[in-house]
Parts: C-alpha cells; sequence; structure tokens
C-alpha cells in the first residue's frame, strides 16, 4: 500500500501540536505542573517572606522577595520536565508510540517537537510565575530584568527538560520513573539555595548544594536580576551548551527505544 507523502515540516508541526494537546488537555498533567508552584508562592509570600525580610547575596542584601522568584520559577521548571518525561511513557502504555514510529516520521521531527512543546510549556508557566510574584512580591525591577529573567529560565527550562527526557529515555518501567522523578524533585529544590542562601545552609546540604544542578540554574537566573546586566549571557549560553549535549544523547536514546517496539 502506498504510503502518503510527508509535506516538508509537516510531522514536526503535528508532533507540536501532538505535545501541546496532551501537555494541556490532561488535566492530572495540567494541575501536577502548575498547583505547586501557587503553594509555593502563597506559603513563601505568608511565612519566610516574614522571617528573612532580606538575605545576603553576592556581598549585597537583597529583598527576600527578589531572591524566591526564581525558585519558585525553578518548581514550575522541574515540575513541567517531569510531565515530560511521564508524557514519554503515557504514549507507550496507550500503544500510541507503535502508532507514531508507524507512520513515516522522521525520528529527528519527532524529538524536536516534544522538546519545542515541552519549552513552550515552560515559557508558558514562567510567565504566569512571575506575573504571580509580581503582585504577591514586592519587586521592583525594570522591564529589562524581567525579560532577562524570561530567558535565563528558557535556558535552564531547556537543560532540565532535556535531563528528564533523558533519565526517561534510560528507564523502560514507569513506576519506578515516577518514584525517582519526584523524590529526586524534592531533593534537587531543597538540597539547593533555593530558599536560602549557600552559606546559610547545613554543612551537608552545604555540600550537596556543589554538586545540585539546580544550584547553577538558580544562579543563572539570579544573575538575570540581582547582578549586574549582561551577566546572565554567559549563564545562559552554558544552560543551552548543557541542553544541546543532553539532547543529542536523548535523540539517539530515543532511536533505540523506538527500534526497539
Amino acid at each position: 500500500m502506498a504510503l502518503p507523502v510527508q509535506r516538508r515540516g509537516g510531522g514536526f508541526r503535528a508532533t507540536v501540536y501532538r505535545e501541546a494537546v496532551l501537555l494541556t488537555r490532561d488535566r492530572v498533567n495540567l494541575v501536577l505542573s502548575i498547583a505547586p508552584t501557587v503553594v509555593y508562592l502563597l506559603i513563601l509570600s505568608a511565612s519566610m517572606g516574614r522571617i528573612m525580610p532580606s538575605v545576603a547575596y553576592d556581598g549585597h542584601e537583597v529583598p527576600y522577595g527578589e531572591f524566591i522568584v526564581p525558585t519558585v520559577i525553578m518548581s514550575a521548571i522541574l515540575s513541567s520536565s517531569l510531565t515530560v518525561g511521564t508524557a514519554l511513557f503515557q504514549e507507550e502504555m496507550s500503544r500510541m508510540s507503535l502508532e507514531i514510529w508507524s507512520y513515516p516520521l522522521r525520528r529527528t521531527a519527532y524529538f524536536s517537537g516534544k522538546i519545542i512543546a515541552g519549552m513552550s510549556m515552560v515559557l508558558v508557566q514562567a510567565f504566569v510565575t512571575m506575573t504571580l510574584a509580581a503582585l504577591v512580591f514586592d519587586v521592583g525591577w525594570s522591564g529589562t530584568r524581567w525579560l532577562a529573567l524570561l530567558l535565563a529560565g528558557a535556558s535552564v527550562g531547556a537543560a532540565v527538560n532535556c535531563a528528564y527526557l533523558l533519565v526517561a529515555t534510560l528507564i523502560r518501567e514507569f513506576r519506578r520513573f515516577m518514584i525517582l522523578g519526584n523524590i529526586s524533585l524534592q531533593i534537587l529544590l531543597f538540597a539547593s539555595p533555593s530558599f536560602y542562601p549557600q552559606n546559610g545552609m547545613a554543612p551537608l546540604a552545604r555540600y550537596l548544594s556543589y554538586v545540585n544542578p539546580v544550584t547553577y540554574g538558580l544562579d543563572c537566573m539570579r544573575a538575570a536580576t540581582l547582578s549586574p546586566p549582561g551577566t546572565s549571557l554567559a549563564w545562559c549560553a552554558l544552560m543551552l551548551c548543557v541542553a544541546s549535549g543532553f539532547a543529542s544523547v536523548v535523540l539517539r536514546s530515543l532511536i533505540k527505544r523506538a527500534d526497539n517496539l
């Protein structure tokens, strides 16, 4: 039977559309990726912000609200990245993966579409988070600072998304991935200078923060808002390089996984 001719870019656009629908129509995925951010905002604004009006960061005092905004964005990035990894298992359990690879779809188009859809979700969540943060916390950043924070969040989100996709492609059992993903999310967030400066952490947590990738993602976003303008560009370039390295490994792993269907 003759297969339909695939238009140039058609597979990529179809994959982006499908992934966007999958990530937004599933109420469980949507709630799990948004609710933690809202909860952190409410709790932090009502409690820790009162306990610590300001913190010492990079040699000077900054308001706690300005210090904590990147943490809330990082929480959204981690949650959405876990959702993107979960969607990969949902495809296999529903036998959708077999249908996808039965179509003459380029693997690079599938992978690129999945990454773009996941990054779109991160950007929307980051924008919503920054809007809520501007309302909840008293921050006096200029529009340039907010734009730099959005760019830094996108760069960090790309690296984290690719990292969780890599873990999802290496683990074949869904329950194991969910257990590892949810536990690691909490460990990554709390074993990093998320809620307090690194020099104020307990010794064990401080040592863990040195090897915790979330620490450097937070440094990237805080450089966009708390450091001199342009400082975050080097951090963003580093995050994009990390994302590219993960992406190449994920692509090979996805190809191998598709061949074993």
